[in-house]
């Protein structure tokens, strides 16, 4: 396809073009099609003179709105002007939560006032959103479909007595129009179907039509991982990029960690994303002048952060970190590495006294308190574990969920922490619940194939394909997903008995020959990753593994002699400067 475009004199101009241009120059390929090729994979186009797939390396494959259709001059409009609708109906089985997250968190950065209609969302419920105020951005996380009896695209909403209600994507379409600036909808078959042969079919063509000047729309099926992995590289980019508000570099970056992190049964799913936009709305949105980001973001700056020093690691754990044979388990302190110490997110002990303070009721009494701060992070989760207990006895389980989803909405992972989703190991467990690993796993860089919220979601999984993934586990589920969580006295008794029963393929993991368990920020006395070690780390004299690592520099007899089994070896030190040596060492 690429060498009938550039066939004849177009070739070598294109050619001598790319020779004239200065590094980092990118390149547009307009495409001006008739409907019935608008479904053709254009993105997929191969420049066979530089070695590069047009729509992800060299160039940006654009498909350009009918000649007849005006739209208004581009405005310059500062960030915290700007708004965005997020239609999300409910029931849809899609983890949305884990998106709608992601795309909060990066509108946060530019003060981007974010609404969302959600739970029961009808037409009439949409009709009044599309046109009762300009929405700049607007973004659909749902279901798409082509009608087998007409070809025409449809889209998923909910009916007013309770299913599904299948939208006709011109009747969606109909209520946009030039107030919005931006539509990304994330479901499948938005491009529409191959056997229509008119322009009016799919969801970026129609809403072309009603004016609205940039529309990202999927042309295949695209996996819930991936369009949560687009959508989330899409934002970061168009909000915090090297040039906010341009959409074209958006789209190009988000297919580009596409095709890095595409499995062997998503092979397509770089191509899927299509980015119709009209000719001069390129750099949709000004983010230079008035952009302000809030106060709570602002903590993210290191300024007050200087690097810990240096600590010199066990040769042998040194040996394990090089050669990929280290398997992390990561508590919850990290969150206060390489953040300002005034302003990182809170743990477990602040989470609880302000829980218990929200609730207003004598529990825990000041001697509670103390008991735990003095005892450490162990007992704070415990003391966690039974705050949330009383939240569900009170029947304010909702009011719990939104009072956490809220306190970490507003912090960003910091350099520590993205480090750590960049670091290559077999696997890694995390305790904690706050969805900031995983947010920072989930982008571009991370390293990990597969996120674990949920021990159970693996019951019928290939112990043999497990243990060629690099897989996230998160053991006490994620904000992103609130079924996940492990927050009460019973939801941790079920944990226990599922780390009891862990899927063989998770334990392999770690237990293969002269692989290494690593326990960073956790406590050799909570339940939790006592039961975990067991399952993780072989007992006895003919063990295959490496040695143990624990940094507990105030561990007892008692742990001594349970360590022993385990051949553990104790660290020493500060664990910010421990884990800034790991991660400097680690390939």
């Amino acid at each position: 396809m690429w060498l009938a475009l550039t066939s004849g004199d177009v070739g070598p101009a294109v050619k001598r073009i790319r020779e004239q241009a200065v590094s980092g120059t990118q390149f547009h390929v307009r495409l001006e099609v008739p409907g019935h090729l608008q479904w053709l994979p254009w993105e997929s186009l191969y420049d066979r003179s530089v070695g590069a797939l047009a729509g992800v390396d060299a160039y940006c494959i654009i498909h350009d709105p009918p000649r007849e259709i005006r739209f208004p001059p581009v405005s310059s409009r500062g960030s915290t002007e700007l708004s965005m609708l997020l239609i999300v109906p409910e029931r849809s089985g899609l983890n949305v939560g884990l998106e709608l997250n992601n795309i909060r968190r990066e509108a946060a950065k530019r003060g981007i006032h974010v609404a969302s209609l959600t739970d029961a969302v009808t037409t009439d419920a949409v009709h009044s959103e599309l046109t009762r105020r300009r929405w700049d951005i607007v973004h659909y996380v749902g279901h798409g479909q082509v009608n087998e009896a007409d070809g025409r695209t449809e889209i998923v909403l909910n009916h007013p007595t309770g299913g599904e209600q299948w939208l006709d994507a011109e009747v969606f379409a109909r209520d946009s129009g030039p107030r919005n600036r931006l539509a990304v909808m994330n479901c499948c078959f938005g491009v529409g179907s191959a056997d229509r042969r008119d322009s009016l079919n799919g969801l970026g063509p129609l809403l072309l039509r009603r004016g609205v000047p940039a529309v990202v729309a999927m042309r295949y099926a695209i996996a819930d991982n991936m369009a949560i992995r687009f959508s989330n590289e899409l934002y970061r980019t168009l909000f915090d990029g090297p040039e906010p508000g341009r959409i074209d570099l958006a789209v190009e970056t988000a297919r580009a960690a596409l095709l890095r992190n595409q499995s062997k049964d998503a092979i397509r799913s770089f191509i899927t994303p299509v980015l119709h936009l009209a000719n001069g709305y390129e750099r949709l949105f000004d983010f230079v002048s008035g952009a302000a980001a809030p106060t709570a973001i602002a903590a993210r700056s290191t300024t007050e952060v200087t690097p810990p020093p240096a600590v010199s690691l066990p040769a042998e754990l040194l040996a394990a970190i090089c050669d990929r044979r280290c398997v992390p388990v990561i508590g919850q302190g990290i969150l206060r590495l390489g953040a300002c110490r005034s302003k990182s997110p809170p743990g477990p002990f602040e989470l609880a006294t302000e829980l218990a303070r929200k609730r207003g009721r004598a529990y825990p009494s000041a001697e509670d308190i103390e008991n735990c701060r003095r005892t450490g992070e162990w007992m704070s989760s415990q003391l966690l574990q039974w705050v949330c207990q009383l939240y569900l006895q009170d029947g304010k389980f909702p009011e719990l969920l939104e009072s956490l989803i809220e306190t970490y909405r507003q912090f960003q992972p910091t350099p520590m922490i993205e480090q750590l989703a960049r670091w290559d190991v077999p696997g890694m467990f995390y305790t904690f619940f706050d969805g900031l690993l995983e947010d920072s796993a989930g982008s571009g860089g991370g390293r990990f194939t597969r996120i674990i919220r949920q021990l159970n979601e693996l019951a019928a999984a290939d112990p043999t394909t497990l243990g060629r993934q690099r897989l996230l586990i998160l053991l006490r589920g994620s904000l992103t997903d609130p079924a996940s969580l492990v927050l009460t006295e019973s939801d941790h008794s079920r944990l226990l008995a599922s780390i009891v029963n862990m899927e063989a393929g998770i334990a392999s993991i770690a237990k293969q020959v002269r692989r290494s368990v690593l326990f960073l920020g956790v406590s050799p006395r909570d339940p939790l990753i006592r039961q975990l070690a067991h399952k993780l780390i072989e007992g006895g004299k003919r063990r295959r593994q490496g040695p143990t690592y624990f940094l507990a520099s105030d561990h007892t007899e008692i742990d001594d002699a349970c360590g022993e089994e385990f051949d553990v070896k104790w660290l020493d030190g500060d664990l910010e400067s421990l884990l800034h040596s790991i991660l400097e060492a680690a390939p």
